[in-house]
């Protein structure tokens, strides 16, 4: 259930085929999760729906029916798939949570400092040039070399280049990141550990919890209910299940 859940939230569409012992009868010995990736939701000119699924060994592929298929899926749904939130709403958010992840780590490598410039009354050669950026780097580049003393000759002097304003926003890049991906959830942001902007203990957190039941988890649940019991008990309404 739990690869379900990850597959309903990463590709939009959770997948499970319903396992009989006989082809003849009705009953569920189990489910077998299935890759989102290798199943192909087809309709048929009947209006039928019916689940072409590949086998991740053989390559091959097999037709399932609706009725032996869960599939419960996200939002967007047009009648056949649901929408990957991932592709759909935060794509453009990943992608520039992970750039600032990177810029952050390249920043941290070299110091954690501006850039600067290395300035010379005479003129250096392309070859030259070269040999004093590789040496500098080999000698001061990193965290555990800042603090070394630096030793110029030849007339060389230090410049360093003034902090810009999006440099010194990075940080608040990348916090504004965790919370435009728990938006596209609908999860609170201290649930993911981030509690800049709220308590992290008592009431508050425990009425935005419920509230993270009622208006984010209970879309999924009820969807995923009705899917179970529409297929696993379709003539019986003595028997159902539901989330606790």
């Amino acid at each position: 259930w739990e690869y379900l859940a990850c597959s309903y939230l990463l590709s939009g569409n959770l997948f499970a085929r319903i396992v009989r012992p006989s082809y003849r009868l009705s009953d569920v010995s189990g489910l077998q999760p299935l890759d989102p990736c290798r199943v192909r939701v087809l309709q048929l000119r009947t209006g039928e729906v019916v689940y072409e699924v590949q086998d991740a060994a053989t390559q091959g592929t097999e037709i399932v029916l609706a009725a032996d298929m869960l599939h419960v899926p996200a939002l967007g749904f047009d009648g056949l798939l649901g929408m990957s939130p991932v592709r759909h709403a935060g794509s453009r958010a990943m992608r520039i949570s992970l750039a600032a992840e990177e810029f952050s780590e390249a920043f941290f490598t070299n110091g954690a400092r501006p850039d600067f410039v290395i300035k010379t009354a005479g003129k250096l050669s392309q070859e030259h040039a070269e040999v004093l950026l590789q040496t500098w780097n080999q000698r001061f580049a990193g965290g555990a070399n800042r603090m070394k003393p630096v030793v110029l000759t030849g007339g060389m002097d230090i410049t360093q280049l003034s902090m810009t304003a999006e440099d010194a926003s990075l940080i608040a890049t990348r916090q504004f990141q965790v919370e435009d991906i728990c938006r596209i959830y609908g999860v609170p942001p201290f649930m993911v550990g981030h509690t800049s902007n709220t308590t992290s203990w008592g009431s508050g957190v425990e009425n935005m919890g419920r509230g993270f039941l009622k208006f984010t988890l209970q879309r999924h649940l009820v969807k995923i209910e009705q899917e179970l019991n529409r297929k696993l008990w379709p003539h019986r309404d003595s028997y159902f299940c539901e989330f606790n």
